[in-house]
């Protein structure tokens, strides 16, 4: 077991160039075909596949460049969790990326969750014997694993984004040229990894604010639904009091109305009391006039009866007797144009009977014309 620390610099690519030295052709092949397939990640990265994706293809292609047989894993950090999950190991056995899915960073877990705790390089070269895999050695041995060496991949803070790891089916101490591949391989992870949280944070910030324009838009629709409800219970009450105001100007006008008509009928009914009373004050010395025209009538008749008789017996010769009384008479019978009187007398007496008996058929209307008002004053 060895540990490397590494820093962020030593995770950049670093040089193929043999400084002028001549070189076999294989290798210079090697070389050119290596750089292909990093050129081939890049634009896997640049077109935004995902991630599974890319890092199968780096897997593969360090497996292609390794100086023995290799098989290549690569298991992503989860920050919530400090663990450790599959993220692609296209030539290890899928039931052994399944059982070490998910297991936690820590000082003696293995050489990936180990590599991630010290955030250094761990190089276990007998898995049999070394003690960082006492807890994983017969699952790794039983898959034909006796090999791992593992290197943290950093970002550019530092900070721990997964885990690169290279098996072999039998001990093996890792060779130089391994050595440069497991650092170009950290570092195109690293580039992916992060290319993938980029789009992953902005995905969610877009979605994030997809929600908030979502629920400011319902909000706003909320407001809007509320506002033309309100608007809508306002116009409804706008009309009933424009309804009710025209139903109290109709009442107001009736009450109008209706206490002039009270005004008047008490009008009326003060005039027919009024009437009434005068009519009854009326009637009593007229119905006793009335009611004595008769006798005055008779009297008069009577007197005017004698009045003739002495008249005559004053020019008829019995009365020689008494010449005073018949000069008396004579005198009287002189001054008083008895003629006339005996002849103005009934038409003035037929006259005030005529007006009386006009009188009282005047009261007798004024009667009726109260019991009529005092009839609508109950009605």
């Amino acid at each position: 077991m060895q540990f490397s620390p590494l820093q962020v610099a030593d995770l950049y690519p670093v040089s193929d160039s043999v400084q002028g030295k001549t070189i076999p052709l294989i290798y210079h092949q090697n070389l050119v075909a290596l750089a292909d397939g990093q050129n081939h990640i890049l634009e896997l990265i640049a077109q935004g596949q995902p991630l599974e994706t890319v890092l199968t293809e780096l897997a593969l292609l360090i497996e292609a460049h390794t100086s023995c047989q290799t098989f290549c894993a690569f298991l992503l950090l989860e920050a919530e969790t400090q663990r450790l999950r599959h993220g692609a190991a296209p030539s290890l056995p899928p039931d052994y990326n399944q059982c070490i899915d998910g297991i936690p960073i820590g000082p003696a877990v293995g050489s990936c969750g180990t590599a991630a705790y010290h955030k250094a390089s761990v190089i276990v070269e007998d898995i049999a014997i070394d003690p960082l895999w006492a807890e994983f050695r017969d699952l790794a041995i039983g898959f034909g694993l006796r090999a791992c060496w593992s290197t943290p991949i950093l970002s550019c803070e530092g900070q721990v984004l997964g885990t690169f790891a290279m098996y072999n089916p039998f001990p093996h101490r890792p060779h130089p040229h391994d050595r440069k591949l497991l650092i170009k391989a950290t570092y195109l992870a690293r580039v992916a990894i992060e290319r993938h949280q980029t789009e992953k944070a902005l995905q969610a910030a877009n979605e994030d604010l997809e929600r908030q324009v979502t629920k400011r838009t319902q909000d706003l629709q909320l407001v809007v639904t509320r506002l033309q409800r309100e608007m809508q219970e306002r116009e409804r009450a706008e009309d009933q009091l424009r309804q009710r105001t025209i139903e109290l100007e109709a009442t107001l006008d009736e009450l109008k109305k209706a206490q002039l008509w009270m005004v008047q009928s008490e009008k009326m009914s003060s005039l027919g009391q009024l009437v009434a009373g005068m009519a009854h004050e009326i009637n009593n010395p007229v119905s006793f006039i009335h009611g004595n025209l008769k006798h005055v009538q008779s009297h008069v008749e009577l007197l005017l009866g004698w009045t003739e008789k002495l008249r005559n017996w004053a020019q008829s010769s019995s009365c020689a007797k008494h010449p005073e009384l018949v000069r008396m008479i004579a005198d009287l019978d002189e001054e008083s144009d008895f003629e006339f009187i005996q002849e103005d007398l009934p038409k003035i007496l037929s006259s005030m009977n005529l007006g009386t008996e006009r009188i009282r058929q005047i009261i007798l209307s004024l009667r009726n014309f109260s019991r009529m008002d005092e009839a609508r004053s109950v009605e």
